[in-house]
């Protein structure tokens, strides 16, 4: 099936994206961040709780995404349709998945000044766009 051979064929690369995130903006700040209340959009099949237990990094992670996965804070969902109250998580996670997600509900579940952490992958054809579609999305955060 599509899914499982594509997205396992993927683990590697989205630990090397992990790596940098860390790189750039710190252990530190985003080892505080992930004990808060945080959502993974787009779990997948659990790559980012993956590599948080790799880091011994004590996680309150939810994850969300329209395939079912084996975990223990996994819920079946749409992004677009978050079901999760208003103001649920200070964190907000999703790498590689946005583009597919039509709506910003996921503006609702965080709470006022909390943290969203956004990355979509593009290439020479597409940049302009994805940086739009970002820059949309972030509309009324402090960058």
């Amino acid at each position: 099936m599509f899914f499982p051979d594509v997205y396992g064929s993927w683990e590697e690369k989205q630990r090397e994206k992990y790596e940098g995130i860390f790189r750039v903006l710190g252990d530190e700040f985003l080892s505080k961040l992930f004990r808060s209340r945080s959502l993974d959009i787009g779990y997948g099949t659990g790559f980012l709780e993956k590599f948080l237990e790799s880091r011994n990094i004590p996680a309150k992670l939810y994850g969300i995404d329209t395939r079912p996965a084996a975990a223990e804070r996994f819920v079946l969902g749409d992004g677009a349709q978050l079901p999760f109250m208003d103001e649920s998580f200070d964190f907000i996670i999703s790498i590689d998945t946005m583009h597919l997600i039509g709506s910003d509900d996921f503006k609702r579940v965080l709470v006022k000044r909390g943290y969203a952490l956004l990355g979509l992958f593009f290439n020479d054809d597409n940049r302009q766009e994805r940086v739009k579609l970002l820059h949309d999305k972030l509309r009324g955060f402090e960058i």
